[in-house]
């Protein structure tokens, strides 16, 4: 009993002098007994190098970032609230952080409302097997990131300007740069004609070929995300990668002219927004997260059958749900990234791969209810094979679901299915790509 005693007494001691002895040192208690009861707090996070980016792979642009300005906003990511019956979806991440430091790369994936998921793993950067820990709050550092989040939207979008404000920049005869937004390339255009939008040439045989090279080495009329620089200005803008019409350029290996769009432009023929262009308008302006997150359910519709019409994978990956038979083919919240530009297979890579083009004729909300809607949408589709000129009627009725009351809503990818499907061809033969400068 003495000795139990005895050793009490001694541990008792121990206790004392492992408190008080630091504290006469000038350690604070608070952290003596967290040492005691926690273990050693984790060590800070000691950033070396720092790369501010897009998550969507559409957007390849990047800033570095000092690591001073990162190293205490790391330090202070905490869990996030989740909100009540809405779920945080890393499907929505807008930017990547990438941190070098000496135990290793780590990457955060960042919503536009502040919430990040660092990516887990041997390899957290290598394509598969990194998995996401969070949501955390991520506020405090987009705070200290703003300046670096503003160069790098700079570096990548235009200003979205309308077509009358647009129009003095570029005259008639004057000469512009145009930089597609995905690829980068940037091409000398001049200006050939256009009272509702640009006609415009490459100036060189050089930026004919730039042009080519931006489209995969086949003319095409899908519409792209574009740059225009004239006038001083940065203007958001779309184009078109088909030569068609007449040019005042005879020595630039490109016979007539193509199109570039800006905001509230018009087709010549029809004197109406083209869909497609105004589109990608809002993608080369750095607006398209923030009208998918906010659009009302016709109007994601619309934007989403645009998307599908001119191959833009940004849209197509936010904005459905689904691959058509209840799995998950784009890709996995859980993983987003990198992220696939498109699916190989499934439903979404048969509408993309047997589709030519799609005119939409009609959207109505049929359904809006807090959860789920219903859109029907009236559209004629022309195939690749057997006539792609032939046009197919198509009563679609698209079902869309959001989590809750103002989250975005996503459209169900199965809905989309009909589609394919080929009835009775119209009896009237609507060129899908009118003559002259509509396009």
């Amino acid at each position: 009993m003495r000795r139990r005693s005895a050793m009490y007494g001694v541990i008792a001691l121990a206790a004392v002098v492992a408190l008080v002895v630091p504290v006469l040192l000038g350690v604070p208690a608070a952290g003596i007994w967290r040492g005691l009861l926690l273990g050693p707090a984790p060590a800070p996070i000691e950033p070396t190098r720092a790369v501010l980016a897009f998550a969507w792979p559409e957007y390849p642009y990047s800033v570095s970032v000092p690591a001073s300005v990162i190293a205490a906003g790391l330090d202070a990511l905490t869990a996030a609230e989740a909100a009540a019956g809405a779920p945080a979806d890393p499907r929505r991440s807008y930017w990547t952080l990438t941190v070098d430091t000496a135990g290793g790369i780590r990457r955060w994936w960042i919503t536009r409302d502040g919430l990040a998921w660092l990516e887990e793993g041997e390899d957290p950067v290598a394509a598969g097997g990194a998995r996401l820990a969070g949501p955390l709050d991520a506020r405090g550092i987009l705070d200290s990131l703003t300046p670096y989040i503003d160069r790098l939207h700079h570096q990548a979008f235009g200003d979205l300007v309308e077509w009358p404000e647009a129009n003095p920049f570029f005259p008639v005869g004057g000469t512009a740069l145009l930089r597609d937004v995905e690829s980068r390339q940037t091409l000398q255009i001049r200006r050939h004609r256009g009272d509702a939008h640009f006609d415009v040439e490459p100036l060189t045989a050089e930026d004919t070929a730039t042009l080519r090279a931006i489209y995969g080495g086949r003319w095409s009329w899908k519409r792209r995300a574009a740059v225009l620089m004239a006038g001083g200005r940065r203007i958001a803008a779309s184009m078109n990668g088909m030569p068609h019409g007449w040019g005042d350029i005879f020595d630039n290996d490109f016979r007539g002219h193509f199109c570039v769009h800006v905001a509230g432009s018009r087709v010549h023929t029809t004197w109406r927004r083209d869909p497609g262009h105004q589109l990608m308008v809002l993608k080369a302006a750095g607006r398209l997260a923030e009208t998918l997150d906010t659009a009302a359910p016709g109007e994601l519709v619309d934007l989403v059958l645009a998307a599908l019409n001119h191959r833009e994978t940004a849209t197509l990956r936010v904005a459905l749900d689904g691959d058509g038979t209840g799995t998950q083919a784009l890709p996995d919240p859980r993983r987003p990234g990198p992220l696939p530009p498109a699916p190989a297979t499934g439903l979404l890579a048969d509408l993309l791969g047997e589709i030519r083009h799609l005119t939409v004729v009609d959207v109505r909300e049929e359904v809006v209810e807090d959860r789920r809607a219903v859109v029907r949408a009236a559209v004629t589709v022309y195939f690749y094979e057997p006539d792609r000129d032939r046009p197919f009627p198509v009563d679609l009725t698209v079902r869309l679901h959001r989590t809750a009351p103002g989250t975005p809503w996503t459209v169900e990818l199965a809905s989309l299915a009909p589609l394919l499907e080929r009835g009775e061809p119209a009896a009237a033969r609507v060129p899908p790509e009118p003559a002259g400068c509509a396009p």
